[in-house]
């Protein structure tokens, strides 16, 4: 009996355990010095890379789609837009272009990287036909379905400010 409330309170105990709050860096005036560097040539590759073509790996109703600027793709869900309006697609898991590559952990910073598209269409799939047949019961039923899709065309791929900057308007 002694022995079991022992083991149980060892269970629970919180004592092996340490938070990563608890434990704080303290960068040098080198590494700091070394982290500053290494973001102004980021900053620097971005400005010069402004006018290539730039893609994205975003994130839409669980798939995640490679788009450039002017690509069109389709979504197999209803999206609560009207064609013709312009949308914000926030869950860009990657940017990259030419000379440069930002890789998210699991997503950019949505105030980081803008893609922007527009919804061209939204229409239905072709007619799916089901047909389901009990045997020996002389049951059989014919059911016939049409899934929602939604066709956008992306408008633009930017990095709205510099890296390790903290600003709440996009440019």
């Amino acid at each position: 009996m002694m022995m079991t409330t022992i083991i149980r309170s060892l269970r629970t105990s919180n004592t092996f355990r340490t938070s990563h709050s608890a434990v704080k860096t303290i960068a040098t005036q080198a590494e700091q010095k070394d982290l500053k560097e290494f973001f102004d040539k980021v900053n620097t590759l971005v400005d010069e890379s402004a006018n290539q073509r730039n893609f994205a790996v975003i994130h839409m109703y669980g798939k995640q789609k490679l788009v450039h600027e002017g690509d069109m793709f389709l979504v197999h869900k209803e999206v609560p837009a009207k064609p013709g309006d312009r949308i914000k697609i926030e869950k860009c898991l990657l940017f990259g272009n030419e000379n440069i590559t930002l890789i998210g952990r699991p997503l950019l910073d949505r105030n980081t990287v803008h893609v922007e598209a527009t919804i061209i269409e939204k229409t239905h799939s072709h007619t799916y036909m089901g047909f389901i047949l009990r045997k020996r019961h002389a049951f059989r039923r014919y059911y016939f379905q049409r899934h929602p899709i939604t066709v956008f065309r992306i408008n633009e791929i930017k990095v709205c400010h510099n890296l390790n900057e903290n600003q709440s308007e996009i440019q």
